[in-house]
């Protein structure tokens, strides 16, 4: 049986004045446009292969991971030869057909320079570091002008509220949060805004030999649902680069190498991010989706990533809050500290590079580099950050804290012995080896555990124990609602404060010797986050590591594995082209 549907609810939409997201006349879509010229040249839609049986050939060679040589060898085979069923000789001829289709923006290259020592001297015998970038306005241009994406768009902010006297404020897509609606108000009348949401995380390519890493970075925007950004099959994020992950070992220390990868990436991140600065602070004029020319302002609004990450795109010591200037000792505490704001922290950088140590910021928890975002506009870094489910509750207070602390009070085989004996339940998954057996946890192990951790504990931990784990799990499932109200972020935020006077109880039995977690603290943020982007499902980390499948192993392991960048940008050159193909053929 399929679960219910949840009724329909009619809100009172209030629509940004002042005619933001205005058309600044028509133009054919690119698809219309080929679609008419094959009519007149009377060419079919699945040219240039000759038929659509050769076109399906085609994909299905390009998507079932056969390697080049594997192709090479089929295409060679005896019955193919004779009965004529192979429409190209070799690899080669195949590739050379697969070339010449339609692509989006390209991968290109850039030279970062050669290792330094300390002293900036040439390291003899180095390796160039090189950046694989794209031009996000480009790939910003071919999302907004993407067809298939028409239904799923917005060009202007809204507020929305429910029930009676717009008291019940309804947050769900970014277009419906407020930091959507500041940012039209910055750019000229008649504008639209593409708030761009970045993703970027390393991930290790080999396993067990090689230890090769890739570090990608994706681009997305606002103005497409949520539902659709988050399936890969959609296409909706794009890859814009690669980022170097050199080893620095020309660096004597642990320490210096450090802050080299620091500033090594932020100089990367603004090389890439520079086209912008222009098109953010002036506009672009691009044909969107509906067939409508707009002038588009491409500003960055939120900014995907782990705390590690956090920190190193802030520029701020993992010691401290990306997001606010709260005291290390105060992160277990519910009370907010000041919020960091982008214009004096550049301020306060530029006086540190110019004089020194006068200015000396390190006790703000800055690093010395100089900040890709410095030049970025329309936009406040600190504010870019979005709550990080998948590692900050999941992983991070529950399962890396929470349990933590409850196995304290009781055996590990007696928890299992509990979650072994639990009846078998259509949606709840049977644990039933315990949990102490699960080698691999996942967001799903995770989800799964959350769903019946109470009622293991219930008798066996001391009652305000119980009731703080319920708070926290009150609270975990709070931030997962695609749909969030008025109403509902203050029980919210009623769940996170009474948790905050529970915990306690776990400091004084002794389980936990302090709550200076930076994945404690980052919660308090949760509710300003939602208020600001819409709800926490449309930026979980979870969807930048799926794409890692796509953009970085798969496209590894179509590589011989030696200068592998080069290779892995081609195929998912080649694989990006065949995706448009089908497209057009669908459209």
């Amino acid at each position: 049986s399929h679960p219910p549907h949840a009724a329909s609810v009619e809100d009172d939409v209030e629509d940004y004045p002042d005619a933001a997201g205005t058309s600044m006349g028509r133009a054919p879509l690119p698809y219309d446009a080929q679609r008419r010229a094959d009519k007149v040249s009377h060419t079919s839609r699945y040219a240039p292969f000759r038929s659509k049986a050769d076109w399906e050939l085609a994909e299905w060679m390009m998507k079932s991971g056969l390697s080049q040589k594997a192709r090479d060898e089929m295409m060679k085979l005896d019955k193919m030869v004779e009965t004529g069923a192979m429409p190209w000789p070799n690899n080669a001829a195949f590739l050379k057909k697969i070339d010449g289709l339609p692509t989006g923006p390209q991968l290109g290259w850039t030279v970062m320079g050669d290792e330094m020592d300390e002293d900036g001297e040439v390291v003899q015998g180095s390796e160039e570091v090189e950046l694989w970038k794209r031009d996000p306005v480009e790939c910003i241009r071919d999302l907004m002008g993407n067809p298939a994406f028409r239904r799923h768009m917005k060009f202007k902010p809204e507020r929305r509220f429910r029930g009676p006297g717009r008291s019940n404020r309804v947050y769900h897509e970014m277009w419906t949060g407020d930091a959507w609606w500041e940012m039209q108000s910055k750019i000229p009348l008649h504008h639209t805004v593409a708030p761009v949401i970045l993703a970027s995380d390393k991930t290790q390519l080999t396993h067990f030999s090689g230890n090769k890493s890739a570090w990608p970075v994706y681009l997305t925007i606002g103005n497409i649902a949520k539902h659709i950004r988050r399936q890969p099959s959609k296409h909706a994020t794009v890859l814009i680069g690669y980022l170097p992950v050199p080893k620095l070992s020309c660096f004597a220390t642990p320490e210096k190498r450090s802050l080299e990868g620091w500033r090594l990436f932020h100089k990367c991140m603004g090389k890439l991010l520079d086209p912008l600065i222009e098109s953010g602070r002036d506009g672009v004029d691009i044909l969107c989706s509906d067939g409508h020319i707009r002038r588009v302002h491409p500003i960055l609004a939120s900014y995907v990533a782990d705390f590690p990450e956090q920190c190193l795109i802030a520029g701020i010591k993992n010691t401290h809050c990306p997001i606010c200037f709260v005291e290390p000792e105060d992160r277990g505490e519910p009370e907010q500290a000041e919020l960091r704001e982008q214009h004096a922290a550049s301020n306060l950088l530029f006086r540190w590079w110019e004089h020194g140590e006068h200015a000396n910021p390190e006790q703000l928890g800055f690093k010395k580099i100089w900040p890709f975002w410095v030049n970025l506009p329309h936009h406040n870094i600190f504010q870019c950050f979005t709550p990080d489910i998948l590692h900050q509750l999941h992983k991070g207070n529950f399962k890396d804290h929470l349990v933590k602390w409850c196995l304290e009070y009781v055996k590990e085989s007696e928890i299992d012995q509990r979650f072994k004996a639990m009846t078998p339940f259509t949606g709840l998954r049977h644990f039933a080896q315990g949990i102490s057996k699960v080698k691999q946890w996942n967001g799903g192990e995770y989800k799964n555990m959350e769903k019946t951790f109470l009622s293991v504990i219930a008798d066996i931990l001391p009652p305000k124990a119980v009731q703080a784990c319920q708070s926290l799990l009150d609270f975990i499932h709070y931030a997962r609602f695609p749909i969030h109200t008025t109403e509902s972020l203050g029980r919210m935020e009623a769940t996170l404060s009474e948790y905050h006077k529970l915990k306690q109880v776990f400091m004084d039995d002794g389980k936990c010797l302090s709550f200076e977690i930076p994945k404690l603290h980052a919660m308090s943020h949760y509710l300003d986050m939602i208020k600001a982007k819409g709800t926490c499902d449309g930026y979980n980390t979870e969807s930048p590591e799926r794409l890692h499948i796509d953009f970085a192993k798969m496209a590894y392991r179509a590589s011989n594995r030696v200068n592998p960048t080069k290779q892995m940008s081609l195929w998912l050159q080649r694989q990006e082209a065949m995706h448009r193909k089908r497209a057009y053929i669908t459209w």
